[in-house]
């Protein structure tokens, strides 16, 4: 899939997570947070290309995504389960609704990932990807 392609996904898998996030919180701010959490995520994807391309930005060549198989690394910081794990402890530890609503936004946001992109999970450890120099498999 292309990059646009998954953005599509992603807008109507955050629908479903913001109108579940609604549900059980009642809040329209953080259904509202989540949505955009869920597609902001993907701004790390800029760090991939620019670190590929330089600052000479292309739309179209962003929306095909060929950065990460230019390079032959995948970057992208905010990506990883790391994150969803330790908003997850914070929510436990503080019982905070923005944790919660964080952890699993960016839980459903990675499994869709994970999904449109045929990888494998570990691909989305930020620890993982480090240890193994962002390479790609």
């Amino acid at each position: 899939m292309t990059l646009l392609e998954t953005e599509l996904v992603h807008l109507s898998v955050g629908l479903i997570m913001a109108l579940t996030i609604f549900y059980f919180t009642k809040s329209l701010p953080l259904t509202i947070f989540s949505f955009l959490v869920n597609f902001l995520l993907d701004v790390d994807h800029l760090f991939d290309y620019f670190f590929c391309f330089g600052l000479n930005f292309n739309l179209n060549n962003f929306l095909k995504g060929d950065a990460f198989t230019e390079s032959g690394k995948v970057y992208t910081l905010f990506h990883a389960w790391e994150w969803s794990a330790v908003l997850g402890l914070l929510g436990l530890k503080f019982q905070r609704k923005i944790f919660w609503t964080l952890a699993l936004t960016i839980f459903v946001h990675l499994l869709t990932d994970v999904w449109t992109n045929r990888m494998f999970f570990s691909d989305y450890s930020f620890i993982f990807r480090f240890i193994h120099d962002f390479r790609i498999r």
